[in-house]
């Protein structure tokens, strides 16, 4: 069922183009521990870095640099505090969680592909959790940054792990 609804969306967001808003399909999340060597292969195909430029690049963005970076911590900072409230457990031994992360978002800042890799040693349930709330989270949030085109910011998040900060 899920494969299935994820073949859907990738299709029709295909079928539709990169330039979608993605109104009635919502966020796209890519869990990159989870989905098959074939999925992966779905996303790349996308080729959203062609008309996504990363603005975490100095050499593409360098006057606002600094706006752009606080916009990226905001991001994860408030991603931490939604998995906090949630009482999300990383069911890890970890002193922190590491995760990749490359997000496309429209010109005004809304979240439209979440793609992930979780770096350091978890569970496949917890990966599948944490991608649930993932899913969650980027319904409401937005990042205060627009442009007159669609773009990317992509790199690591290093999560505190609570229980084991608290121990």
């Amino acid at each position: 069922m899920k494969i299935s609804i994820f073949f859907g969306l990738v299709f029709s967001f295909l079928f539709f183009g990169c330039k979608s808003e993605l109104k009635e399909e919502g966020v796209l999340v890519f869990n990159l521990n989870e989905y098959s060597e074939k999925e992966k292969s779905v996303f790349l195909e996308m080729n959203l870095d062609e008309n996504h430029p990363n603005l975490l690049d100095p050499n593409i963005n360098v006057e606002t640099f600094e706006e752009v970076s606080n916009s990226w911590k905001k991001l994860h900072s408030d991603l931490y505090q939604f998995l906090k409230k949630n009482n999300f457990d990383w069911d890890s031994n970890s002193k922190n969680i590491k995760v990749f992360n490359k997000i496309y978002f429209t010109s005004e800042g809304k979240i439209k592909v979440y793609a992930f890799r979780i770096l350091s040693d978890i569970s496949k349930e917890k990966n599948i959790e944490y991608e649930a709330l993932i899913k969650e989270f980027t319904k409401s949030i937005r990042i205060n940054i627009e442009r007159d085109f669609n773009f990317a910011q992509c790199g690591k998040a290093s999560f505190p792990n609570v229980k084991i900060k608290n121990q």
